[in-house]
């Protein structure tokens, strides 16, 4: 079984999704054996700190559905005091679609062609 063109495997999508943000002036972490859904930390600057989870899709008609990983980020949300800011980066053909994670749900930030 071949993999679709566009489509990045478990294992390079959070190394990708780094590179994306270091070319946009940030500073990049990969997290390993947590407990926690975050795949690496990231900050610009003093006052920007994101905590990252990523995912890839395998179609690129928009971003799919993660109800249950959205739920649990958001619960993580909850419960967890962050000192910054919660993100979920979805990889889907040709661009990175970045969301803001709160307590009640999620938010598009951008779709941001690599």
């Amino acid at each position: 079984m071949s993999t679709p063109s566009g489509y990045l495997t478990v294992r390079i999508t959070p190394h990708a999704a780094r590179l994306f943000l270091q070319h946009q002036g940030y500073f990049t972490v990969h997290v390993t054996k947590s407990a926690l859904p975050i795949d690496f930390l990231a900050w610009k600057e003093r006052n920007e700190l994101l905590f990252v989870h990523v995912v890839s899709s395998r179609t690129k008609q928009g971003t799919p559905s993660y109800r249950n990983l959205v739920g649990e980020l958001c619960s993580l949300v909850r419960k967890v005091p962050l000192p910054g800011e919660m993100q979920l980066m979805v990889y889907s053909g040709c661009s990175w679609n970045r969301f803001r994670v709160k307590s009640g749900g999620i938010y598009a930030m951008s779709g941001e062609c690599t």
